[in-house]
C-alpha cells in the first residue's frame, strides 16, 4: 500500500486535509457507481470499515467469481490476455487489504482464492512461458499478475505451492523486465501507451519487488541495466506539456494527460512537489483514467499522496532532452510545445506501432494541436506502395513471412499487395519529417533510431537538435540528416534541416496539419477549431502543396488532416528552414466559471463549474445536469465564442434559448468511452445568439460516471490574426516579424565568426529580440553596434540585457567577458567562481551551477552556492572602481583583479613593468583571465625580453633537505655563481605571458609565438602552451608550424600541437578543444 492504514485514514478523513474533497468524491462514486468504480469500494471499506462499503467490496469479489467462466472464453482473455491479467494482479493486492476484515464466508474465501490462482495459472503463467525476452508491457502485465497472486496466496495469506510457482516465475520475469528498462525510461510505444499502460504496470511491479524482496528498484534499478524505475516516472512527467496534453506520438495521437498516480509517486519518491502542482493546475482529478485496464488511478493517487500537499508548489514545464528518444521545448505562457522525436522504429516489417520518426515533429499552442501525428489509415494515393521497388528493397522472403503470419494467426490468405502494405506500415510518409526522392513508403530494413545532439535553454531562445542519419542509410547515401528546432520567446518556432549526401537527392519537407488549413502567398495557414491561427512558412524556393488526407489521424477528432509538402530542388548539400508561428485569436470578454444554477431532477443549488463535479450527489445518474447563468454585455461586436474546457460530445449549449452546435469535432474521450470527457476544449460560436444586455446561458450534460462539465468556462471575442513575416538575411541568418515585433536570428552557424544584426558572432544559435535582449548558445564571440562585446574562452550559453546577465551554460575552467556601454563583467569558473563587475549601477548575474562552488565577487568570498538541489544562483552586483598604487606583490595583483576587474587594467599593465618577476607573472595571469587588450604591448615586451634569456642557466647543485635519490657524487647547497633572479624565474613569466596572449586573442601575438614554436628551444611548459595559444589565436598561418610538432618527443608539446591543429583545420570544435587542453 505504501503507507499504514492509520496514516491513510488521517490524511483522507481529516476535514481540513486538502485531500478531503477528493476523498468525499471517491466515497460518492463507490456508493453510487460501485460496479464501474469497483476498486474504490475496496479503499472505502478499508478506510471507513462502514457496513455499506464493506458489503460493496464483498460484492466486487463475488461478481469476479460469478463471471469467471464467462471471462475465460472472452476475446480479452484469449487474444488480449494482458488486459485481463493486469487487473488480476491488483485484485490479489486488494484481496490482501481486505483479508483481515472478515468479509467473506469460508466458502466465498475459498472460491476467491481458487479463482485468483487458476486465472493466474492458465493465463498469466502460460503466456510468460511462451514469450521472448524483451521489455514488453504485455509480458509485464502477466508477470505482475503471477507474482502478485503468487505472493499473496503462496506466502503472505496462504501456503499454495501453485502460488509459490506463480510468484517465482513472475518475480523472475519482473527482474528480467526491469533489468532491461529502456534507455531514458521510455517504452517505445508512444506517449499514450507509455502513460496509461507501461507507467502503472512498472510502478506496481517495482513496488511489489521492493515490498517482497527489499530491492530498491526505484532508486537503484535491476541488473544488468541498473536503470532506476524513477527514470520512467520522470519521463512520464516530461511528456505532459503546459497545455495538459501528451505528445501525439505514433499510435494514439494527441490525448489529455490523465494518469495522476505516477506524478504522485514521483513526488513521494523525490520530495519534489512540483508534479503535484501539475495535477492541480491541469484539473487532472476530473478525468476518469484507465491505467492498465482498470479504473484505479484515483485510488493509488490518494494512497501514495505525500502527507504534505504543499498547495503553494509550482508546476514547471522545463525543456528536456532524452538523447536516445526525444526532446521538447516549452513556452508556458502560450502553452506552446514543440516535440521532436527520434525513438527507435521497428524496421521492416514491424514498424506499425514503433513508427519511423526521423526527427518527427508535433506542435501545439494554447492547448490546440497544429502539427499532427497518430493512428489512422492513409490511402495509397497519399503514400503510394509500388510493389516492384519495395519488393526489390525488402526482399521477397520478408513479404512471405507477413503472409505466413496472417494465415497462422487468423487463417487469412492475403495477396502480395496487402503484404507490402503491412510490411511498410509506419513509414516515413506518416511522419512530419523529410522524405527522400518522393518515396514516402520508406521504412528502414531493421530497427533504427536517431540521437539527440543538443539542448539549449537560454531565456528567449530554446533549441533542440537531433541527428536522424541512421534512419535513412539503408537506402540513401547520406552522411548527415539533422534537424534543429528553435523556440523563440516561447511563442514561435523555426525548424532547420541539414542534409549531406554523396549524390543529389530530391527532398520534401512534410507535415500533417489540422484540416482547417489553406495556402496563402507561398505558405500554409492553419485556423484550428480552438481559434488558434498558425503560419507555416518555408524559407527556400520550392513546390508547395496541400493534400486532403481522410482517415488520418483519428485524434483529436476530425479523423482527417491536410498534408503539407514542400519539395526543393535536388542537391547533396541542402538546408531547409521553416517558420511555425501560432497565435491565439481569442480575447477574453468574461470568465463565466462561477455562479451557475445547477438542477439535477428536483435538486437545485449554485455551484462553480471549476469543481461542481465534486459535489454532484451522483444518485440520479439517468438525469442530465442542467447549468444556468446570466452574463450582462454592454456591447456585442464581431464574432464571439463560448469555451467549455471539459465536456463530452453530448454537451448541449443554449444561449438565450437558442441551441448552438459546437465548432469543434472530437473523438470520444478516455478509454474510448462514448460519453467520456473529450481531450480538447469545446467551442461554440455564440455570435448570433448574444445581444446587448442580459444573456442567459444554459449547459445540459448527461451524467457519465461522475463526469458532466468542468471549467473554466469563458466568453471570448475573436480577432483577426496579426501578420507574420519570415525572411532569410544570409546563409544562416533570419529575420522574423511576429506579433508586431522583429527578431534577428542565427541558426546552425558552423563557419565561425560572421556578420549578424550589424555586428558579428560565432554563435551556433542566437537571437536579438525586438526589445534588445540578446540570447546565444554555443558562442565564444559576439559584438553588436550597440557596444555589446562578449568573449568566452569556451562555448557558452547566455542571455544579456542592459540590467542582467544569465549564464545558462559555463563549462569548468572557462572565462566569460562581457562589455557594454555602461559596464563590464568578468566571470571565471575554475574550482571557484570568480566574478568582477564594474559599471554605473547595480547589475544582476544569474548562474546555473550544477556542482556547488565557492563564489568570490569583487574580491569578497560570499560562500558556497549552486549544487543539484539549488543550481540557480542570483547575484546583485554593485559597481567598484580601482584607485590605488600599482600592486607590489602577487597577492596585491590578485586582490586588485578580484575587487576591480577590468577597471584595474591600468594598474595591471603597470604591474607588468614591475621589477619583481613574481609580480609580472601574476599580472600576466590576470591580464589573460580578464582579456585586457591594453596589456598586449607590455606582454609582448615581456615575451621578447624572455626570448633573450635563453638558454637558461645550467643547474649543478641539489637541495640538502630533499629526499629524492641522487647519484653518489652529487653536490648540495647554494650556488652563488648562478645569475639571479633568472636562475629561479627561468621560463615562468614567459609561460604566463604565452597563456595570456592566447586568451586575449590579439593577432599581434601570432608572429612572435609562431617563431618561438618553430624554434621549439624552450622548456616544455612554454612549448606546450605555445600550441594552445596559437590554437586560440586561430590564424591559419600557424598550421605549418603546428604540423612540425605532431610527433614531438615531449608529450605535452605533441598533444597540444595536435589539438590546436585539429581546431584550426575544423576537425574539432572550440568546445572540444578547450575541454582537452590545459586551461591555463
Amino acid at each position: 500500500m505504501g503507507c499504514s492504514v492509520d496514516a491513510l485514514r488521517r490524511k483522507l478523513t481529516d476535514p481540513a486535509s486538502p485531500l478531503a474533497p477528493w476523498w468525499r468524491h471517491v466515497l460518492a462514486l463507490a456508493k453510487h457507481d460501485p460496479v464501474w468504480y469497483s476498486p474504490y469500494t475496496v479503499l472505502a471499506a478499508v478506510v471507513t470499515e462502514e457496513p455499506e462499503y464493506l458489503e460493496l467490496a464483498r460484492q466486487f469479489f463475488l461478481r469476479y467469481v460469478e463471471y469467471r467462466a464467462e471471462g475465460e472464453i472472452s476475446n480479452e482473455a484469449q487474444y488480449h490476455t494482458h488486459t485481463v491479467t493486469a487487473p488480476l494482479g491488483r485484485r490479489a493486492i486488494w484481496y490482501d487489504w481486505l483479508a483481515d476484515l472478515n468479509l467473506f464466508s469460508a466458502a466465498e474465501d475459498a472460491a476467491i482464492r481458487e479463482t485468483l490462482l487458476d486465472s493466474a495459472n492458465i493465463f498469466a503463467l502460460q503466456h510468460l512461458q511462451s514469450r521472448i525476452r524483451s521489455f514488453d508491457n504485455q509480458i509485464m502485465a502477466n508477470a505482475f499478475a503471477a507474482a502478485a497472486v503468487g505472493y499473496v496466496l503462496g506466502f503472505k495469506r496462504g501456503n499454495s505451492a501453485l502460488g509459490r510457482r506463480l510468484y517465482a516465475s513472475g518475480l523472475s520475469w519482473l527482474h528480467e523486465l526491469l533489468g532491461a528498462l529502456p534507455v531514458g525510461g521510455y517504452s517505445p510505444e508512444g506517449s499514450a501507451y507509455h502513460e496509461q499502460v507501461v507507467l502503472p504496470l512498472t510502478m506496481l511491479s517495482g513496488l511489489l519487488i521492493e515490498e517482497t524482496t527489499g530491492t530498491p528498484v526505484f532508486t537503484r534499478g535491476v541488473a544488468p541495466a541498473n536503470r532506476p524505475v524513477q527514470l520512467l516516472l520522470e519521463t512520464s512527467r516530461r511528456m505532459i506539456g503546459p497545455g495538459g496534453l501528451l505528445p501525439a506520438w505514433d499510435a494514439y495521437g494527441f490525448q489529455a494527460a490523465t494518469i495522476k498516480s505516477g506524478l504522485v509517486y514521483l513526488a513521494r519518491l523525490t520530495g519534489d512537489l512540483a508534479p503535484l502542482a501539475i495535477i492541480r493546475d491541469q484539473d487532472m482529478w476530473y478525468r476518469t483514467a484507465l491505467p492498465a485496464w482498470e479504473i484505479d488511478d484515483r485510488l493509488w493517487t490518494l494512497v501514495w499522496w505525500p502527507e504534505e500537499m504543499a498547495a503553494d508548489a509550482t508546476a514547471v514545464y522545463p525543456s528536456w532532452l532524452i538523447p536516445d528518444v526525444a526532446g521538447a521545448l516549452h513556452g508556458a505562457e502560450c502553452k506552446v510545445r514543440l516535440f521532436q522525436y527520434w525513438d527507435e522504429c521497428g524496421g521492416v516489417p514491424t514498424s506499425g506501432r514503433s513508427q519511423v520518426d526521423p526527427n518527427n515533429l508535433t506542435l501545439e499552442a494554447f492547448g490546440s494541436p497544429l502539427l499532427l501525428d497518430g493512428h489512422g489509415t492513409v490511402s495509397t494515393a497519399i503514400i503510394p506502395l509500388p510493389v516492384e521497388p519495395i519488393t526489390a528493397y525488402v526482399g521477397t522472403r520478408t513479404l512471405e513471412t507477413v503472409q505466413e503470419y496472417l494465415y497462422a494467426a487468423w487463417g487469412a490468405e492475403i495477396p502480395l499487395e496487402r503484404a507490402v502494405e503491412m510490411a511498410m506500415d509506419g513509414s516515413v510518409g506518416l511522419a512530419n519529417a523529410l522524405v527522400f526522392d518522393d518515396e514516402p513508403w520508406y521504412v528502414p530494413l531493421a530497427p533504427r533510431r536517431g540521437h539527440g545532439e543538443a539542448l539549449h535553454d537560454a531565456g528567449p531562445l530554446q533549441v533542440v537538435r537531433g541527428n536522424a542519419t541512421e534512419y535513412y542509410t539503408d537506402r540513401y547515401d547520406v552522411s548527415r540528416v539533422t534537424r534543429t528546432s528553435a523556440l523563440v520567446r516561447g511563442r514561435y518556432v523555426v525548424v532547420t534541416d541539414r542534409v549531406n549526401a554523396e549524390s543529389p537527392h530530391s527532398l520534401t519537407w512534410q507535415a500533417y496539419l489540422r484540416p482547417e488549413a489553406a495556402l496563402e502567398e507561398g505558405h500554409a495557414v492553419i485556423t484550428t477549431p480552438e481559434q488558434v491561427h498558425g503560419d507555416v512558412i518555408p524559407l527556400q524556393d520550392g513546390t508547395l502543396t496541400l493534400t486532403e488526407v481522410d482517415g488520418y489521424p483519428r485524434f483529436p477528432g476530425e479523423t482527417r488532416s491536410l498534408l503539407m509538402r514542400h519539395t526543393v530542388a535536388a542537391g547533396n548539400d541542402v538546408r531547409l528552414d521553416v517558420a511555425l508561428a501560432p497565435q491565439s485569436l481569442l480575447d477574453e470578454i468574461a470568465d463565466l466559471t462561477d455562479s451557475w444554477e445547477r438542477r439535477i431532477g428536483a435538486h437545485n443549488d449554485v455551484v462553480s463549474l471549476r469543481d461542481a463535479y465534486l459535489s454532484d450527489p451522483g444518485d440520479e445518474q439517468d438525469q442530465p445536469r442542467y447549468y444556468r447563468r446570466t452574463v450582462s454585455l454592454e456591447v456585442v461586436e464581431g464574432r464571439c465564442m463560448l469555451e467549455v474546457a471539459k465536456a463530452s460530445h453530448t454537451l448541449t449549449v443554449r444561449v438565450n434559448g437558442q441551441a448552438l452546435p459546437a465548432t469543434t469535432r472530437q473523438f470520444p474521450g478516455g478509454g474510448g468511452w462514448s460519453g467520456a470527457v473529450s481531450f480538447l476544449p469545446w467551442f461554440f460560436d455564440v455570435t448570433s445568439a448574444l445581444h446587448v444586455g442580459e444573456n442567459t446561458i444554459e449547459l445540459i450534460a448527461p451524467y457519465f460516471h461522475g463526469e458532466t462539465v468542468c471549467g473554466p468556462v469563458r466568453l471570448h471575442a475573436v480577432r483577426a490574426p496579426q501578420p507574420t513575416r519570415a525572411e532569410r538575411t544570409g546563409l544562416d541568418t533570419l529575420r522574423i516579424t511576429f506579433a508586431g515585433e522583429t527578431d534577428e536570428l542565427v541558426l546552425e552557424r558552423e563557419g565561425g565568426l560572421a556578420p549578424w544584426a550589424g555586428g558579428k558572432t560565432d554563435a551556433r544559435y542566437a537571437v536579438l529580440t525586438a526589445d534588445g535582449q540578446v540570447s546565444a548558445a554555443e558562442m565564444t564571440r559576439l559584438s553588436l553596434p550597440n557596444g555589446l562585446r562578449i568573449h568566452s574562452q569556451a562555448p557558452c550559453d547566455l542571455v544579456w540585457t542592459s540590467d542582467a546577465l544569465v549564464l545558462a551554460v559555463l563549462t569548468e575552467s572557462a572565462t566569460v567577458h562581457v562589455a557594454w556601454n555602461d559596464g563590464w563583467l568578468f566571470v571565471e569558473r575554475s574550482g571557484c567562481v570568480y566574478v568582477q563587475y564594474s559599471g554605473t549601477s547595480t547589475y544582476q548575474l544569474r548562474l546555473r551551477l550544477q556542482e556547488a562552488r565557492p563564489v568570490v565577487v569583487n574580491g569578497t568570498p560570499i560562500g558556497i552556492h549552486g549544487g543539484p538541489e539549488a543550481p540557480e544562483v542570483a547575484l546583485d552586483l554593485e559597481p567598484v572602481s580601482a584607485s590605488a598604487p600599482p600592486p607590489a606583490s602577487p597577492d596585491e595583483v590578485y586582490t586588485l583583479a578580484e575587487q576591480c576587474g577590468e577597471a584595474a587594467a591600468p594598474l595591471i599593465v603597470a604591474a607588468l613593468e614591475s621589477e619583481d618577476w613574481r609580480v609580472q607573472m601574476a599580472a600576466a595571469d590576470v591580464a589573460g583571465r580578464l582579456r585586457l587588450v591594453a596589456a598586449v604591448p607590455a606582454l609582448l615586451s615581456r615575451f621578447a625580453e624572455a626570448e633573450t634569456e635563453l638558454p637558461y642557466p645550467e643547474l649543478g647543485k641539489w637541495w640538502r633537505i630533499s629526499k629524492m635519490r641522487r647519484n653518489p657524487d652529487f653536490k648540495a647547497g647554494p650556488d652563488p655563481s648562478l645569475p639571479m633572479p633568472l636562475a629561479v624565474k627561468r621560463w615562468r613569466v614567459k609561460r604566463a605571458v604565452v597563456t595570456a596572449l592566447g586568451k586575449i586573442g590579439d593577432t599581434r601575438a601570432v608572429a612572435p609565438l609562431e617563431q618561438a614554436l618553430a624554434r621549439c628551444t624552450d622548456f616544455f611548459p612554454v612549448t606546450s602552451q605555445l600550441g594552445v595559444a596559437l590554437g586560440r589565436l586561430g590564424s591559419p598561418t600557424s598550421i605549418p608550424v603546428l604540423e612540425r610538432h605532431l610527433h614531438h618527443k615531449e608529450v605535452n608539446t605533441r598533444m597540444h600541437a595536435r589539438l590546436a591543429l585539429q581546431l584550426l583545420t575544423g576537425e574539432i570544435d572550440r568546445a572540444t578543444f578547450e575541454a582537452q587542453v590545459n586551461p591555463g
